[in-house]
């Protein structure tokens, strides 16, 4: 290159290096160009041109479109569901299969007999049921005449007469509401220990006797407080007295210990007076207890 060019050697070496450089930047501008190209082209979303085919696609898919239902007014008559067919039913709310489910039971020779007897039928709502009830034809309970010309069958029970706490027995007991033959026992039992009722609360101390059945109860009890089996403490023996459910083992002890060391009693004060008696139920028992001798005392 020396002697073709006339360049001396400080020159050929500037020259060889200056090639060398723009070889080197042509090709570092190649991979930065090839590296961006790459990027950009993950980066770019497709032209719309791209893009349209794919959105005509999907509009191209049917949408559900639903339809209004006008429900028509029932008009509910008195009838008898023994008697009536499958369009007669629909007509009443029910829905078809329901309607011909009940027409196929009674083509086969099945009947209601109450009223309660439709919701036994698969697929019968509660909801229908309590709208038609009124219009119903068939008694509330078997056994009992249902109105054919009235929209109600009326049932009224018998009115219970008043029952005397002290004079009732089990059967008279179990007549009342929410009173059944358990219930009945227990009254009669703690009746017994008592020697009667004095007042209708004291039903509150049966086992298992609820305050609210109490409570709607109050109103078909009376107490007649002269059929008690009264205590005379002067004369009972220590058995007898510690049975009581007011009196109990420990106070009947002494009071039966103090009535052998000072002799009788003469008044409810004089029994008060026998020392460590438990006071609160003294208060409750004496109500029960007599002092005297008369021939109508215990």
């Amino acid at each position: 290159m020396h002697s073709f060019f006339k360049f001396s050697n400080k020159q050929t070496r500037g020259f060889l290096v200056l090639v060398l450089l723009g070889s080197f930047f042509m090709l570092l501008t190649n991979i930065i160009n090839h590296y961006f190209d790459d990027a950009v082209s993950k980066d770019v979303s497709p032209p719309l041109s791209i893009q349209k085919p794919i959105q005509d696609q999907t509009s191209i898919i049917p949408r559900k479109t639903y339809k209004r239902v006008n429900h028509r007014p029932i008009h509910y008559v008195p009838f008898n569901p023994n008697n009536i067919i499958a369009s007669q039913w629909e007509g009443f709310g029910l829905h078809k299969y329901t309607a011909k489910r009940i027409e196929k039971y009674t083509q086969k020779g099945g009947r209601f007999k109450v009223k309660a007897d439709l919701l036994k039928i698969y697929g019968f709502p509660s909801s229908v049921y309590v709208k038609l009830k009124p219009f119903i034809l068939l008694p509330e309970i078997w056994g009992v005449s249902s109105p054919k010309q009235t929209t109600k069958s009326v049932y009224s029970k018998p009115p219970i007469s008043m029952l005397e706490l002290n004079s009732a027995d089990t059967l008279a007991f179990e007549k009342l509401p929410g009173i059944g033959n358990v219930l009945a026992i227990r009254i009669l039992k703690y009746r017994n220990k008592l020697g009667g009722f004095m007042e209708i609360s004291q039903l509150k101390e049966v086992y298992g006797l609820k305050e609210e059945t109490l409570e709607k109860l109050s109103n078909l009890m009376e107490v007649n407080p002269s059929l008690v089996k009264m205590i005379n403490v002067n004369k009972c023996t220590f058995e007898e007295l510690s049975a009581h459910p007011y009196v109990g083992y420990r106070n009947a002890k002494m009071i039966v210990n103090y009535r052998k060391q000072h002799g009788d009693f003469k008044t409810i004060e004089d029994l008060m007076q026998v020392k460590e008696l438990d006071l609160e139920k003294m208060k409750k028992a004496q109500r029960y207890f007599t002092f005297g001798y008369s021939s109508l005392e215990y």
